[in-house]
């Protein structure tokens, strides 16, 4: 599972949208939309607002999911 989809579902579960996570995580849309489609690479900084912002670990965005 790519870090895009765990970002994905995690914001439909919140039902945030882009500009939403943006002003959470003091990123910008563009940015937030970016990694929602696996388009960058991003920092561990960024990584960590977003974990932040959605409410669950870093080490969450990485993990594989069996369900």
């Amino acid at each position: 599972m790519l870090i895009a989809d765990v970002v994905n579902r995690r914001m439909q579960e919140l039902h945030l949208t882009n500009p939403e996570l943006g002003r959470l995580t003091g990123l910008n849309a563009a940015l937030i939309s970016n990694l929602r489609n696996a388009r960058n690479n991003a920092t561990l900084d960024t990584l960590a607002r977003v974990a932040h912002a959605l409410e669950i670990r870093v080490a969450d965005l990485f993990l594989r999911r069996t369900d």
